[in-house]
């Protein structure tokens, strides 16, 4: 998580760790809905890139698409 961008990582804390919704994360960030999407995206791209670059994973952790 060190390696996000401050605002990256402060999405990802309200979303993940403090379970707040999108809107509700979004409210508190004082930004748009699609804005705390992107960052979300930003972060697990950038956080399998750092796994992948750690372990030598050859393919993603996790699905691209979001169901």
């Amino acid at each position: 998580m060190d390696a996000l961008d401050a605002d990256v990582r402060d999405t990802v804390h309200l979303h993940y760790y403090q379970e707040l919704t999108l809107q509700e994360t979004a409210d508190a960030l004082g930004v748009a809905t699609s804005t705390v999407k992107y960052r979300l995206r930003q972060a697990l791209v950038a956080l399998q890139k750092k796994a992948a670059e750690d372990s030598c994973l050859t393919k993603p952790l996790f699905s691209a698409y979001i169901v």
